[in-house]
């Protein structure tokens, strides 16, 4: 009778692994959450970054740019 390799007994590939697709709510791509903080920043739809006033004047970036 052939031993089995231990390294192969060891290490063999075990897939286990729950399926999280269905146990996770997505949210839908359409809606925005309203922002609840002024530290947030204000989220305005198409645009190509968040504005945040108070974040640009605490790194030291003039906030009228």
């Amino acid at each position: 009778m052939t031993q089995a390799n231990l390294s192969e007994t060891l290490f063999k590939p075990r897939f286990k692994h729950p399926e999280t697709s269905t146990l996770v709510r997505r949210f839908s791509h359409g809606a925005q959450l309203p922002v609840q903080s002024a530290l947030d920043g204000k989220t305005i739809p198409h645009w190509y970054r968040m504005i945040n006033r108070l974040m640009w004047i605490w790194r030291g970036i003039d906030p009228r740019e």
